[in-house]
């Protein structure tokens, strides 16, 4: 896919980060893979398991996405039009939500340092609980920025990428990295880079994850663009009318 590139290279080189985890969901008893590509100004998050093998391809100028479907082979593409679209959309029905009381009071994901000084693989990790609402979600072990190539910086435009689509509601289920990470240390979010990491549901463990490569990597537009035998599909939204033309309830109507 990609060659990699001697340490003497990487700081003349536009090098960008490749991430890979692999681990298991107990549920399915099936693999799962998580691959990030991070580039000069796009990300691109593939995600493999036992239901889906699908891709989000960020992109900051011009600003697009696109989902890639592998499994039927197809993809979406969402302009920067459609994606203020996407937008406005998400408000107004997030506005309704709150209008009618139905928000959630703290829905952010939230970590705490348990305990430090953890080995996992090669790495040197401190443990960190993920709680949302209360409710653990997550046991994750971070290793700090000196046990790697990359730098905290090398994860802005993750950063950036992940909040983007979960504002838009386009991120899966758990795309690569719970929210808040990788980061400086906070209140909130954990220091460091997970290593290790363990979503818990009713307080059992149901997927694990392990990171498996983190090296500076120099890519190509492949790595960031639909394989060219996939079919584009066009993007479907229900757009709104006007304030004025909802006196007799909402009406929405398609928008290719």
């Amino acid at each position: 896919m990609a060659c990699l590139l001697l340490p003497a290279f990487v700081e003349m080189a536009a090098a960008g980060v490749l991430l890979v985890e692999t681990g298991i969901d107990f549920r399915a008893g099936a693999a799962i893979r998580r691959e990030l590509r991070i580039g000069a100004g796009r990300v691109s998050i593939e995600i493999e398991d036992a239901r889906s093998h699908q891709t989000i391809v960020y992109q900051t100028s011009p600003k697009q996405v696109w989902m890639i479907d592998h499994k039927q082979k197809f993809y979406r593409e969402f302009d920067a039009a459609t994606l203020r679209m996407l937008k406005q959309q998400v408000r107004a029905v997030q506005d309704l939500v709150d209008d009618q009381g139905q928000g959630a009071a703290d829905s952010k994901l939230r970590f705490e340092k348990v305990w430090e000084g953890e080995t996992v693989s090669a790495w040197t990790c401190d443990k960190y609980e993920g709680r949302m609402s209360g409710v653990k979600g997550w046991d994750v072990c971070a290793a700090g920025w000196n046990q790697f190539k990359a730098r905290a910086t090398d994860f802005d435009l993750l950063r950036e990428a992940i909040s983007t689509l979960q504002d838009l509601r386009l991120r899966p289920e758990d795309s690569l990295l719970p929210s808040g990470t990788p980061g400086k240390a906070s209140t909130d979010a954990f220091e460091g880079v997970p290593v290790q990491r363990l979503r818990q549901e009713n307080d059992r463990t149901v997927e694990l994850l392990e990171l498996r490569e983190m090296e500076m990597y120099e890519f190509t537009d492949s790595d960031f663009s639909p394989p060219s035998d996939y079919l584009g599909r066009p993007v479907i939204l229900m757009q709104a009318e006007p304030e004025e033309g909802r006196k007799g309830g909402t009406r929405s109507k398609g928008t290719p």
